[in-house]
């Protein structure tokens, strides 16, 4: 039994290499965990309009932004409040919901009656933003 788990573990990796290998040659390139530049014409229409570079990294705004630049500026003025910070892609964003649906916004609501200090929350993710998008916007 053993014997088999291992031919077929081995099968399977010789498989995906095999797999790997022939899509370099034929040229397969599905974009998979790297960043477009803006400029490629692969990249949707709305990623192509960064509104600001952070080392190397484009970042573009949604057309529907959860945090606004005054929510920025008030959580920034609210000094004793517990602040959080809402860095993702689409799930964190909470497409097709309103900003009182997302998770986020259900978060504050929950927290604001059981601690005493106030509370901010900032959603600044943005669909399709990927984990190097993210990193950015939080330095």
């Amino acid at each position: 039994m053993k014997q088999q788990l291992a031919l077929l573990a081995a099968a399977i990796v010789v498989g995906l290499i095999i797999a790997e290998g022939s899509s370099r040659v034929v040229g397969v390139d599905l974009g998979y965990g790297r960043l477009l530049p803006v400029d490629d014409p692969r990249a949707p229409e709305s990623f192509r309009s960064a509104i600001r570079e952070v080392e190397g990294v484009p970042l573009w705004q949604d057309r529907n932004p959860r945090a606004l630049p005054e929510d920025v500026v008030r959580a920034a003025a609210a000094r004793d409040a517990f602040i959080v910070l809402g860095l993702g892609d689409s799930v964190m964003y909470g497409m097709a919901l309103t900003k009182e649906q997302t998770y986020l916004e259900q978060m504050r609501v929950a927290l604001s009656g059981s601690i005493a200090r106030p509370i901010e929350v900032l959603n600044l993710a943005v669909s399709g933003y990927n984990t190097a998008q993210e990193d950015a916007v939080h330095r």
